[in-house]
């Protein structure tokens, strides 16, 4: 039987949390692209609260994963240019998973998505140099691979390295985005002061079947340079799925773009001119019941009129299935380190 490391009983109020945790990132902006040099200015502390708690193996993925922590995080820190850059305040959940586990040690990583509000997006007057981010809200992404230390039954230090990137999915432009990796040390807190140990079901009854998932999605792009207008991305995609095992699956997909580019035709006056596109995706998706993480890397075989410049574009996100065969659709489309749009979506899984 495998052990897997608990926080003991919820607490007395019957929450699910049961943790607290205070860390200091000491990061800095490393640039990814050349026109945000300037904005690495030294390194800077970020500071991050999290609330957190165990599951308790009420459903089938809680063991199949080996009851991961799930939890709710603040950061804040002011970025290192805090003229340019200003300040970052964010909140994501996140779910952790253990590497390795021992009664008083135990490796892990972290993966948490959310909403950030930045003080200083870019602005044509009053902050021109912030080439980085273009809107007040973005979506932050967070990471972290850490060590823990048990030293008494309340008492947690924990240490590792950390990823964060800010980004608003080019909804406005600029939207080159900031990556910040980062030295984390923090302080955690056990309510219950119980941190017994679970056993974890050697077999599980997860089905293992194909699937064929086709929907329709789509979301706005802003254009360079920045105050330009919006235009529209609109997407068909069909991938069928086959399960590697209970929480994995790849498979193969086609897409088809029907993607809007603004043309100017006299003074503040634009018309939409709209391109076909065609690709074929190879795609990765793991399993969370009902919801599933997805990554696609895709190439273009069919761009007659050379609409992107990139021959391979990559979508990142989620879907959820909450009941019947009915999908809905949230993920990122990028052409490596740049963003192209969001898409929203639906469809239906077979």
């Amino acid at each position: 039987m495998l052990l897997v490391p608990g926080f003991g009983q919820s607490n007395t109020q019957g929450s699910f949390f049961e943790k607290t945790g205070l860390s200091l990132h000491r990061g800095r902006v490393v640039p990814h692209d050349k026109a945000i040099n300037h904005l690495a200015k030294g390194a800077f502390l970020m500071k991050h609260l999290s609330l957190s708690g165990q599951v308790k193996g009420d459903h089938e993925w809680h063991t199949l994963y080996n009851y991961p922590e799930l939890g709710l995080n603040f950061l804040y820190t002011e970025l290192g240019y805090p003229e340019v850059l200003g300040k970052a305040f964010a909140f994501f959940p996140h779910i952790a998973f253990d590497l390795f586990s021992a009664p008083d040690f135990s490796m892990g990583h972290n993966q948490g998505i959310g909403i950030a509000y930045l003080t200083l997006p870019f602005h044509e007057t009053t902050n021109p140099e912030n080439a980085a981010i273009g809107s007040a809200v973005n979506i932050v992404y967070n990471m972290t691979l850490e060590a823990r230390w048990v030293f008494t039954p309340n008492w947690t230090v924990y240490s590792g390295l950390s990823l964060t990137h800010f980004s608003n999915g080019r909804i406005k432009t600029p939207n080159k985005g900031l990556n910040i990796p980062a030295v984390k040390l923090g302080l955690g807190w056990n309510f219950s002061g119980n941190p017994a140990f679970r056993s974890a079901p050697e077999k599980n009854s997860y089905a293992m079947r194909p699937e064929l998932i086709t929907l329709i999605s789509g979301g706005p792009s802003s254009t360079y340079p920045p105050g330009s207008s919006v235009s529209r991305r609109v997407s068909v995609q069909s991938t069928f799925h086959y399960p590697l095992n209970p929480k994995t699956g790849a498979g193969l997909g086609y897409d088809f773009f029907y993607s809007e580019r603004k043309q100017s035709v006299g003074q503040d006056q634009t018309r939409s001119i709209w391109y076909n596109l065609h690709g074929l995706h190879i795609a990765w998706q793991q399993s969370f019941s009902k919801l599933s993480f997805i990554f696609h890397k895709g190439i273009y075989f069919h761009d007659k009129s050379n609409f992107n410049e990139s021959l391979f574009y990559h979508r990142v996100g989620f879907r959820l299935n909450p009941f019947g065969g009915v999908v809905f659709h949230l993920a990122l489309k990028t052409h490596f380190f740049q963003a192209e749009n969001l898409e929203w979506g639906m469809g239906y899984k077979f």
